[in-house]
Parts: C-alpha cells; structure tokens; sequence
C-alpha cells in the first residue's frame, strides 16, 4: 500500500511538471550585435537593469554577436550595450513578461 501510495504521487508531480504552461516560462531577451558593416561584434557588455529593484543581469556577446539574458523576473528594464570603441547604447523601459523572449538586434557605432 505505502509503495503504491509513494509512486501515485511521483507519477502525480511527474504530471504536473509536465502540465506548467510555456507562459510560466522565466522572460528572457536575446540578440545580435554588429557594427555599422553589418560585422558580429564580440566581448560586448549587456546589462539589463529592472527599473523597480534596480537589480542587474549581465552578459557579454559571443564570437557571433549573439547574447542572451535568460531567467529575468517580470518587469521594466533598462538594456544597455557596452564595447571599447563604439558608442554606449541604451534601451530604456524595455518592457518583459512571463514567457516572452523579447528579440534585440542592435547596431553599435564608433564616436
């Protein structure tokens, strides 16, 4: 009895884990960085600040020029891009909900 007991409720949380909506998913932003060429620009600081905590999360981009901020809380945020040589680049009130990836291609340009 006890062993039947014990498996209906890993069967009942194996289903539940599998039952949580994509919208439960944490927010995330991503994206591509290149310069005014249109060359994927590497090593670039991303940092996300939410307006209301002012907790930061920060990244830097890959040899590709991809980044991304993963696990964020909900909320308002300010983006901004940072590289030696180009100019400094912000997003402000960049706005992310539970379950979206908001998608950021951005253009850095030298002073």
């Amino acid at each position: 009895m006890r062993g039947a007991l014990a498996m209906t409720i890993v069967l009942a949380a194996s289903m539940l884990a599998l039952a949580i909506p994509a919208s439960e998913k944490a927010p995330e932003i991503r994206g591509h960085l290149v310069d005014r060429d249109g060359a994927a620009l590497s090593g670039v600081l991303v940092k996300a600040t939410n307006d209301k905590n002012h907790r930061a999360t920060t990244t830097e981009s890959n040899l590709d020029g991809n980044f991304e901020l993963a696990k964020l809380s909900s909320g308002i945020y300010d983006v901004t891009f940072m590289k030696d040589g180009f100019e400094f680049m912000v997003y402000p009130h960049v706005t992310v909900k539970r379950g979206e990836t908001l998608k950021l291609d951005v253009t850095l340009h030298r002073p």
